[in-house]
């Protein structure tokens, strides 16, 4: 039976009307509590003008205007905008990990300081040190990080906060206490290079001239993720630029540092690593000097040009490069090094760069990247799983469909195209401004969205076209061994994993297949297969289903779990592995695979009756899954898991929906979470989804009470459970 709660509008009209509000209104905030001061910040808006493209080849222009901090408008509650815009963004938060580059970055460029929005930025950085010095890459978790210490440790002396401050003392003598800072992590080892705190010695020193060969070569730029590609374009432009002009490196950090000789410290062995291969690769980088040496000028300044302009298509005012705030960093800092520092596409740059600044009334700070085109496929679905479709509903969802087919990336074939030069065309990427990255985790979840409402009013017909768009490019974009990786296709080439400079940090140089964007894959696939007009027309639907199955089945861990790479870990590996094995056929939900993930996520649930993990799982000498404090989002995602298989009467699920009921807020309907679930780079960042506890709860208690309410109707067995 329906979940029985007082008051009755838990799940339904109250949440679905706040979340269908946004929607119909089109505007998008985030509210977010800043230590004492409650600070709305919006997402700036881009309006459309009369000579837009309907697709992402075009993109928006700004509105020449921003609202100053003391004018922005409040949150939702009975204000409209002037310019609507169907969808929503909830925003993300990555800690202190991009405005400590951000500041980093500003200083490096000479940019003049802000004395004012600076000291909010210490006020941030100082009230989230550890209780023993330093910084953690979560809030949640009181774990010393010595890569983020360093960040922040910088950032904070270019802010002028004195050497011999409390802060900075004690986050120095822990630095040191871990062995310096030259054992930072290698994407701040890369950036240290850049603005010249180390010497390019430390970086391996692979020609620019690399980028040349082709994508079809064994081995080439392709061969590693599109986002590490684009890093080591604007790194080894810049280190040419660094060793042409013979740029000095800076001394001004030289405290946190044991010995900066050995900053590469290519000695260490991962757990993950080959020693055979480790060894040879520490052998051969050093030959990659012999070689850059011999390079011919005018072929070095040739490349730098076609580079540049790679880049300067790649950059826009919306997304910066890749959309997100990182790579538009240090994409700056390449252009300050060629002395293009006011041209067109830098100031493009800055200005994406300003529109992630976050400013409260205390604090301040900046996000990596905005989160609208996910927010909205994941919101469509909560709004149709939550309440029975009517005409008001309707709107706000075919509004939200309707801007996520303006979304559709149908022009322009991006770096996916290296691998796949022939396919069309047709994904969606993660945030607007980045059409040259789309990505199979958006592609699935819009095209999830759009044939489950089509499916419903079978009369609508408009979504036709994109759907088939997208499914095309998801099965194009299958790796031949069965899996789907996030923006490339066969991004297989795992021995390159063994490079001593990436011992200690699985899962950055590629973009492999993995089994929860694989799982995703295939619920998108399944719901187009059971569609006749869209199955039609691709002969090789099964076929891949039976592929991609193949490879969750094959990655299944000895205890029953999946590891998970962009979310936190084993909990939504496991979700995604059973909801795509569940799509794709019911002969998978008794099955002995199935059956051990069941048992598994049983086992894992905490005390009070919810499901977390920690980033520890992540630690290469870790491994597994280690419990964390119970998140309703979380708790939500191992839910809709087992609801997926066949599980809604068993009292652990009842124990989970317990918990989300009570931890449900009463004056908004949302749930409050402070933990970190999503994944950006395991071990370097994290993210923090603020979607999450709104709409994941919300479709799991929905999930829940469609299967009971489907059980009555069919005069099967009722449950005499009841919950609240």
């Amino acid at each position: 039976m329906p979940l029985n709660y007082q008051p009755s509008h838990m799940y339904d009209p109250f949440i679905c009307r706040y979340l269908q509000t946004a929607a119909v209104t089109g505007y998008s905030y985030k509210c977010r509590k800043l230590h004492g001061a409650v600070k709305a910040c919006h997402n700036q808006p881009y309006g459309r003008n009369n000579n837009e493209s309907t697709y992402l080849g075009h993109l928006p222009l700004p509105i020449p205007h921003r609202y100053p901090p003391s004018h922005r408008p409040r949150p939702w509650h009975g204000i409209l905008p002037r310019r609507p815009k169907p969808h929503w963004n909830y925003g993300t938060d990555v800690h202190t990990f991009d405005i400590t580059l951000l500041i980093m970055t500003l200083r490096f460029i000479g940019e003049p300081p802000r004395p004012e929005f600076e000291q909010k930025v210490i006020t941030y950085l100082t009230r989230r040190e550890l209780t023993h010095g330093g910084w953690s890459i979560v809030p949640d978790e009181d774990k010393f990080d010595l890569s983020e210490s360093v960040k922040a440790y910088i950032a904070l002396r270019q802010m002028g906060l004195a050497r011999n401050s409390s802060f900075l003392t004690r986050a120095r003598d822990r630095i040191l206490r871990h062995g310096g800072a030259e054992r930072m992590n290698i994407l701040l080892k890369l950036y240290s290079a850049m603005t010249r705190i180390i010497s390019w010695q430390a970086i391996p020193p692979v020609s620019l001239e690399a980028l040349l060969i082709p994508a079809w070569a064994p081995l080439s730029s392709y061969s590693v993720g599109s986002y590490v590609r684009l890093g080591f374009m604007i790194m080894m432009v810049s280190r040419s630029v660094d060793l042409a002009e013979k740029s000095p490196v800076v001394t001004d950090f030289d405290e946190i540092f044991i010995n900066k000789d050995h900053v590469l410290e290519d000695s260490l062995i991962g757990r993950f690593q080959n020693p055979y291969l480790h060894a040879v690769f520490r052998r051969v980088i050093p030959l990659f000097e012999v070689v850059d040496k011999l390079v011919p000028r005018a072929v070095r300044e040739w490349t730098i040009n076609r580079v540049v302009k790679e880049l300067d298509d790649m950059t826009n005012p919306v997304g910066g490069l890749f959309g997100t705030g990182t790579t538009t960093e240090i994409l700056l800092i390449m252009y300050h090094k060629l002395g293009l520092r006011d041209s067109l596409k830098a100031r493009e740059a800055r200005e994406a760069l300003r529109l992630r600044e976050i400013e409260g009334m205390e604090e301040a700070t900046s996000t990596l990247f905005e989160s609208s085109v996910w927010d909205t496929a994941f919101i469509v679905r909560t709004l149709m799983e939550s309440h029975k479709i009517d005409n008001a509903s309707m709107v706000g969802i075919e509004r939200g469909l309707d801007w996520l087919v303006t979304q559709q990336v149908v022009s322009l074939r991006g770096h996916w195209g290296g691998k796949r030069p022939l396919l069309r065309p047709g994904g969606w990427a993660f945030q607007l401004g980045n059409p040259h990255f789309p990505d199979l985790d958006d592609t699935s979840s819009t095209v999830i969205s759009m044939i489950r409402y089509q499916n419903h009013f079978p009369d609508i017909t408009k979504y036709t076209i994109p759907i088939s768009r997208g499914v095309e490019w998801i099965l194009g974009m299958q790796s031949v061994n069965g899996g789907w990786g996030a923006f490339e296709a066969d991004n297989i080439h795992y021995y390159l994993e063994n490079l001593p400079f990436v011992a200690e940090y699985p899962a950055v140089l590629l973009d492999a297949p993995t089994v929860d964007i694989t799982g995703r894959c295939l619920v998108a696939l399944a719901h187009a297969s059971r569609n006749p007009s869209i199955a039609a027309d691709f002969p090789s639907l099964q076929a891949a289903i039976e592929n991609g199955v193949k490879f969750i089945l094959a990655r299944q861990r000895p205890d029953g779990s999946w590891w998970g790479r962009w979310g936190m870990n084993h909990l939504y590996g496991t979700h995604l592995a059973l909801w795509g094995l569940a799509e794709v056929g019911a002969k998978y939900h008794a099955g002995a695979a199935v059956q051990r993930a069941i048992e598994w996520l049983k086992s894992v649930q905490n005390e009070d009756g919810g499901w977390g993990e920690s980033v520890t799982s992540y630690e290469i000498n870790v491994d597994k899954f280690v419990h964390g404090n119970s998140s309703a989002s979380q708790t939500a995602l191992v839910l809709l898991g087992l609801l997926d298989v066949g599980e809604e009467d068993s009292p652990v699920v009842q124990r989970g929906l317990r918990y989300l009921l009570r931890k449900q807020k009463q004056e908004n309907g949302y749930w409050d979470e402070s933990v970190m679930t999503g994944v950006g780079i395991p071990n370097i960042m994290y993210i923090k989804y603020f979607g999450y506890p709104k709409y994941f709860p919300l479709t799991a208690i929905a999930k829940y009470n469609q299967i009971h309410e489907a059980k009555m109707v069919g005069g099967r067995r009722r449950t005499t459970r009841k919950l609240g």
